[in-house]
């Protein structure tokens, strides 16, 4: 099953260059920093058989298009939280065997009613990508992000990025706008719908290996 993880620009070139995911900070307020958070289908697409996930796929199909959407708001955020200079951002896709996902892969707990959302430990992803058990690839979103409409991003309803990490000068702005625009002046859809792709399936392994 294929998992997505968004992140910024800066993120992304820093798990490149490091050789792997080491999340020493995270972006979000409620996140674990020992763990990966990623978008997926609904957690009963495992109480499914295999007939059943062939006779429901195109279902599933939508399902992963809505996780991939997920995870580019994301990254959109923590694009805002970390200021970034780029006009994209970046998506991981794990494609994960089914038969590992339960031993690895658990529900995002650090948030109520996070259905589709799931988390793994950072050292085991690692590992398993290091190994070829795990393989990834990445999708650069160009002008999936806007630099100079950053406060937009901010204000979001039940927010859990790290504000500190956000100058305050920033955040005031932010709150600001949100009083004047009570409602998303940016429709994260209709950003993929316009956004170019560049997509290159070659695997990603870090130590060493090249991004996709």
């Amino acid at each position: 099953m294929k998992f997505y993880h968004g992140t910024s620009i800066e993120n992304f070139l820093k798990i490149v260059h490091d050789g792997g995911f080491d999340s020493k900070v995270s972006n979000w307020l409620v996140s674990d920093s020992t763990r990966v958070y990623m978008a997926s289908v609904g957690q009963d697409y495992w109480d499914y058989s295999d007939k059943e996930r062939q006779e429901y796929a195109e279902d599933f199909e939508d399902k992963l298009r809505e996780a991939f959407e997920t995870a580019i708001g994301n990254a959109q955020i923590a694009a805002a939280v970390v200021g970034s200079v780029y006009n994209s951002v970046a998506v991981f896709e794990f494609e994960i065997p089914d038969n590992i996902v339960m031993e690895y892969v658990v529900d995002d707990d650090s948030v109520e009613n996070a259905r589709g959302c799931y988390e793994i430990v950072e050292s085991d992803l690692n590992k398993l990508i290091i190994d070829g058990t795990i393989k990834v690839y990445t999708h650069q979103l160009l002008g999936a992000y806007k630099p100079y409409a950053r406060v937009f991003y901010l204000p979001v309803e039940n927010r859990f990025f790290n504000e500190s990490e956000v100058p305050d000068d920033v955040m005031k702005l932010a709150w600001l706008v949100k009083d004047l625009f009570p409602d998303d002046l940016f429709d994260y859809e209709e950003d993929v719908k316009n956004a170019g792709f560049t997509l290159d399936d070659k695997d990603w392994k870090p130590e060493g290996g090249q991004a996709a």
